[in-house]
């Protein structure tokens, strides 16, 4: 496992923090960001061998194209 992922299941899991409530209020504005963090959270999940929840957010993120905001 790479020693820099649990600091990055850190950094993205604030980062979709930071970005649900303005995706909410702006979607046009923030949905996107807010899509692309819910796919580096699947990366993270994945690399640090969470298979099953990063097939799943990945089957969730699947059913939208991210214009809409994703719900945690």
């Amino acid at each position: 496992m790479n020693a820099t992922l649990p600091r990055a299941l850190e950094v993205v899991t604030e980062a979709m923090s930071l970005y649900q409530p303005l995706a909410e209020q702006l979607p046009r504005m923030f949905g996107r960001r807010l899509f692309v963090a819910y796919h580096a959270l699947s990366d993270v999940l994945g690399g640090l061998g969470r298979t099953d929840e990063a097939a799943h957010l990945r089957r969730q993120l699947d059913q939208t194209d991210g214009s809409e905001p994703a719900k945690g």
